[in-house]
Formats: C-alpha cells, sequence, structure tokens
C-alpha cells in the first residue's frame, strides 16, 4: 500500500487516494495484533492530511501515537505537535504538544526541534498581540 500511495503522490490527479485510504483501512482490520499497526495508522494519518482532512489526520495520528513503541513516540509526537501548529493553527494545543515532547523526551533531537517550535509559535503570540 505505501508503494501506491508513493506513485499517487507522484501523479499531478491523485484521483486514488480514497482507495488507498481503504487499503489501510482493511490492513487495520486484518492485522490489528500486528506490533507495527501504529505505522498504519500512521500513514493513514498521512493519506488524510494529503485529502485535507484535518480532523482525520490528527485523530490517526494520535492513535499511532498510542500504538508506537516508545523509540518512536517522539517524533510522532512532534509531527502532532506540527499538525496542529501549521494546518489546524491551534497554537495553544500545538505548544502543549511541543511541551510533552520537550519535557517527556529531552534527550531526543526531537525535543530540540520542539523547543524551537516552541520560541517560534511565542514569538508569533507576541507579534499577533501587538
Amino acid at each position: 500500500v505505501n508503494n501506491l500511495l508513493i506513485k499517487e503522490l507522484k501523479s499531478e490527479e491523485q484521483d486514488n487516494m480514497k482507495i488507498i485510504v481503504s487499503k489501510y483501512k482493511k490492513l487495520l482490520v486484518n492485522f490489528y495484533d500486528v506490533p507495527d499497526l501504529y505505522k498504519t495508522y500512521y500513514m493513514l494519518s498521512r493519506c488524510y492530511l494529503y485529502q485535507n482532512q484535518l480532523d482525520k489526520a490528527l485523530i490517526n495520528i494520535e492513535k499511532a501515537i498510542s500504538f508506537a513503541p516508545k523509540m518512536d513516540k517522539p517524533s510522532m509526537i512532534y509531527e502532532k505537535g506540527f499538525l496542529q501548529y501549521i494546518f489546524l493553527r491551534n497554537y495553544d494545543k500545538a505548544l502543549d504538544t511541543f511541551k510533552e515532547v520537550s519535557l517527556k523526551y529531552p534527550n531526543s533531537s526531537w525535543s530540540l526541534l520542539a523547543q524551537k517550535s516552541i520560541n517560534e509559535i511565542l514569538k508569533f503570540k507576541i507579534y499577533k498581540v501587538n
């Protein structure tokens, strides 16, 4: 399914995204007990993002985070914050999410990126008020 997604993203029309979403959903049903299930939720989140279905993208990234092993959580939590910040423009939730990465995973490279994002959001909020 990932190969289909890559091919679809290279095409200009992206007419088959609904088919790809249904294939990922079928994987979720058929392989619910597989340890890598979180990757399917993550890819489903990306598909919804490409379709500009941001609420569904957020729901699926949250599911991916809940199933992900500890070593993969920081990157996904950071991506959730990015989704909240850039696409949903929910700055308060994005701040909370980036703070979560910084506090729970202080020695990760994602913590450093999260801190930069926090600083950017706070700078934006200062300029927005003036």
